[in-house]
């Protein structure tokens, strides 16, 4: 189980034209490649189930369009506490696979970043969304300040 990032075709993401390695073994700290840090440990914290290093990540007065919201824009965290509430550690392992990443860097404190999501979980179907996220450089950390999921 994690969280794997992968390209169309070569099972490397690509980040503003180049291969992004996972942030286990990554030498650089552009903002991209920090951007796809904070999303790996964003998508970590909840397929753990891991409140508190989500709210490590998102900030506080966040907004989300997503189909669990039905189609309403949700601003803050109590939303998502929800979820976190109902989180079995003894589910299914969930495996993650992130295609074709792609960061857009709009100054130098704010970033987009857009991929297609695949989750396992046991014997459940594959899911796949498509989902969206902007971060705001805050002091010296990233957080994420909106997200929208299409599936």
């Amino acid at each position: 189980p994690g969280i794997v990032m992968l390209g169309a075709v070569r099972r490397t993401a690509l980040v503003a034209g180049r291969a992004w390695r996972p942030a286990a073994r990554q030498c650089s700290t552009t903002p991209e490649d920090l951007i796809c840090s904070r999303v790996s440990a964003l998508l970590a914290s909840i397929g753990e189930g891991n409140w508190q290093a989500y709210t490590d990540v998102v900030a506080a007065d966040a907004t989300c369009i997503e189909p669990e919201t039905s189609g309403q824009i949700v601003s803050g965290l109590e939303f998502h506490k929800h979820y976190f509430d109902l989180t079995d550690p003894a589910g299914p392992s969930k495996t993650t696979t992130l295609c074709d990443v792609r960061v857009r860097m709009l100054g130098e404190n704010a970033a987009l970043i857009v991929y297609n999501r695949v989750q396992q979980a046991g014997l459940a179907p594959t899911a796949v969304s498509q989902e969206t996220r902007v971060f705001e450089k805050v002091g010296d950390k990233w957080m994420m300040v909106h997200f929208h999921k299409s599936t």
